[in-house]
């Protein structure tokens, strides 16, 4: 089983498609939500973590500090519901809460999915397909 990592260290979030996007606001819950993703088979890439100011600068919802690509794929997600959504992460993030985005495949790994994160007090869940954002019922 690979390592799941616990903050995200990427250059830039780009787009949260196929994903299941929530927030946790206890560093115990979240490593628990990992930890028992990881026992469900996910690992790796499939779970990251979101934690503090770094991570919520790196969301850059302008897409400004990531240069003409960045600014042109926010303009266009800012265009629907997105920008919402990535304003709200944003703001839990800069309240010291986690934001834990987990990959979706089919409709049964999404349930599993909801269903471990719910168990860990997720709240604020949000199911982003290709072209739609579902709210997930708290």
């Amino acid at each position: 089983m690979r390592k799941i990592p616990i903050e995200y260290d990427h250059e830039y979030l780009s787009s949260p498609a196929n994903r299941i996007v929530a927030v946790i606001e206890q560093q115990e819950d979240t490593d628990a939500a990992v930890a028992a993703l990881a026992q469900g088979g996910l690992s790796g890439d499939d779970v990251v973590v979101f934690k503090g100011q770094r991570a919520a600068e790196k969301i850059d919802v302008s897409g400004e500090e990531h240069g003409v690509a960045g600014k042109v794929l926010r303009t266009l997600q800012n265009m629907g519901d997105e920008k919402d959504y990535f304003y709200q992460k944003v703001a839990e993030l800069e309240q010291g809460h986690n934001v834990i985005s987990v990959a979706a495949g089919d409709e049964a790994q999404r349930e599993r999915i909801i269903s471990t994160l719910k168990q860990h007090k997720a709240r604020a869940m949000l199911y982003h397909g290709d072209w739609v954002v579902e709210v997930i019922p708290d």
